[in-house]
């Protein structure tokens, strides 16, 4: 019966506005963000292409400084990207939990929507 008594405590702290469920929602969004960059965008591959094809960024050098440029300029990209699909998925927890607005929407269905 104790066991039974656990997974109901633990659904009840990862239900949908609770601060546990949105901290992890959260940090979900943004690790799958960075991971999903990291498996489809090969910077080194691209500085190679680059270099291969004759063009460069203006003020790096080809090669690896090129390959670090678009890793930092990625990174950054990333970030910015994360946060904000963070806060268009976030954006109707908060609306349903602090004001009570009949959100029909999660964030992920509106995500798929636009």
């Amino acid at each position: 019966e104790e066991g039974g008594g656990l997974v109901q405590t633990v659904a009840n702290t990862l239900s949908p506005g609770q601060p546990l469920y949105v901290l992890l929602y959260a940090m979900l969004i943004v690790f799958f963000c960075f991971f999903y960059t990291a498996i489809v965008f090969d910077s080194k591959e691209t500085a190679d292409n680059l270099k291969r094809s004759g063009a460069f960024v203006p003020g790096v050098r080809p090669g690896r400084q090129t390959a670090s440029y678009i890793d930092k300029v990625l990174t950054r990209l990333t970030v910015s990207g994360a946060a904000y699909i963070t806060a268009v998925c976030l954006l109707p927890e908060f609306l349903i939990l602090e004001w009570n607005v009949p959100f029909y929407f999660g964030g992920t269905s509106l995500l798929i929507i636009v």
